[in-house]
């Protein structure tokens, strides 16, 4: 018999089997693999709590977090709780989260923009005098989840005097010579606690730098040999008491000026 020729029908099933393949290639492409699961968004535990006492204020401060804990930026920001616990002085800082309430919260409206710090002052009150106060910082998101307390931060509350005042200077030909009044009564009230010494500031007048501690004092007096003529310089004091590792000052003395005038004769 005679045989038909094979090579158009070897041609379709080639093609048909290609087409049939394509097909297969391309729908696998659309295929979508395992889903994602959603974000948590929480707001990553701040690290640099930093607390101290300021007459009778704790001043905390600490920079406003940025990241989740998955590194994303934070969009769900809620709000910043304050914890703390006044406890006695032997108590350690494993006892915080069964101790530590609820002091202070700050709404993510009241929060600076952008990497800003946070300065917050709480008050403090008689009864807490020789406690040890305990205190953490937590960010909340929209779905009120967080991710823990931050650096856990201890500071022993002293009594301190009220600020020292009186602050007077006189210039001489080698050193500003500085003296005030110390405090009678305490900022919890009743006499003044003695304080361990007193710091002195120093700022040039129409310097953009901070002033600076230039040393310390056991009394009411001190000397500044480290001037030179010609500026003008402003001053202030304030008292220091030291408990443990923790140190508490008064808030600062009133200021005094003092032109640096080379009046003195050669």
């Amino acid at each position: 018999p005679k045989r038909e020729p094979h090579g158009p029908t070897l041609l379709a099933a080639v093609c048909c089997l290609a087409a049939i393949l394509l097909s297969l290639i391309l729908s696998g492409c659309g295929v979508p693999g395992e889903p994602l699961p959603p974000l948590l968004e929480l707001p990553a535990p701040v690290h640099d709590l930093a607390v101290e006492q300021v007459g009778g204020r704790l001043i905390l401060h600490f920079v406003k977090p940025q990241l989740t804990t998955e590194g994303t930026l934070i969009r769900f920001l809620n709000r910043m709780e304050i914890h703390g616990a006044f406890l006695a002085p032997d108590n350690s800082a494993e006892t915080f989260p069964d101790q530590g309430r609820l002091l202070a919260t700050l709404p993510a409206a009241q929060l600076p923009e952008g990497e800003g710090q946070i300065n917050y002052e709480l008050p403090l009150d008689p009864g807490q005098r020789g406690l040890k106060a305990l205190l953490a910082v937590k960010g909340i998101n929209r779905r009120e989840k967080d991710a823990g307390f931050s650096n856990i931060v201890s500071v022993e509350i002293a009594d301190l005097p009220d600020p020292p005042s009186g602050l007077a200077a006189t210039l001489t030909e080698q050193a500003i010579h500085l003296s005030w009044k110390e405090a009678e009564r305490s900022i919890f009230g009743g006499p003044a606690p003695k304080p361990d010494g007193y710091e002195v500031y120093r700022a040039e007048v129409g310097s953009s730098v901070a002033p600076q501690m230039l040393g310390t004092a056991a009394s009411p007096s001190f000397e500044d040999h480290a001037f030179a003529f010609g500026p003008r310089y402003v001053y202030t004091v304030r008292a220091f008491v030291r408990r443990g590792d923790s140190e508490a000052v008064t808030p600062s003395s009133n200021q005094v000026a003092v032109t640096a005038t080379d009046i003195f004769p050669p």
